[in-house]
């Protein structure tokens, strides 16, 4: 008799899991919610250009003049950009070609990630003026919506911080790095 009891609770045990994985399943095909589908890949020009306008045009209430100004130099940006970009790409390739050389000397590796920095540091800098050249853009009251705007772009993308402002500490016992300053 004891043995019919546990291959009854087995059975009901087996049932039950298939059941609920039944259920699972189809709460994950059927249960979908129908909001917007991510799109996946490049963002039509067309549409990027748009939403960007309408950004300018709404948070920060600027003019058909200043539209046109910014997505100049939004252009000559880009373009210099791309060119930097690809100019690392070249330095980066060369420079882990020679750690499949075998006669790889430090030191050309050295003057490579050097110049990888320098190009780096370029790219960073006419970003930077990119957004001087927004800033200088805007009239009086656009700057503190541009600067309303930029925060919350920049919130998004921060790290998750204590309460003091500093990463939370690692774990293992080691003391944090002290941020630079």
């Amino acid at each position: 008799m004891d043995v019919f009891k546990q291959k009854r609770y087995l059975w009901f045990t087996v049932i039950f899991l298939v059941l609920m994985n039944l259920a699972a399943l189809s709460l994950l095909w059927i249960g979908r919610p129908n909001g917007p589908k991510p799109k996946i890949g490049n963002i039509n020009p067309q549409e990027e250009q748009r939403g960007i306008q309408n950004l300018l045009k709404n948070e920060l209430g600027f003019n058909e003049n200043q539209i046109n100004q910014y997505f100049q130099s939004r252009d000559e940006h880009r373009q210099k950009a791309i060119k930097i970009d690809r100019e690392i790409d070249n330095l980066k390739r060369v420079m882990f070609n020679q750690v499949l050389d075998t006669l790889a000397k430090p030191v050309l590796s050295d003057s490579l990630l050097t110049l990888i920095q320098a190009k780096q540091t370029e790219l960073e800098h006419i970003t930077y003026q990119h957004f001087v050249f927004l800033k200088n853009l805007c009239g009086p009251e656009q700057k503190e919506k541009l600067r309303i705007l930029m925060r919350e772009v920049f919130k998004q993308k921060q790290p998750l911080l204590d309460g003091k402002g500093l990463p939370p500490p690692p774990q293992g016992g080691e003391e944090p790095p002290i941020p630079p300053r």
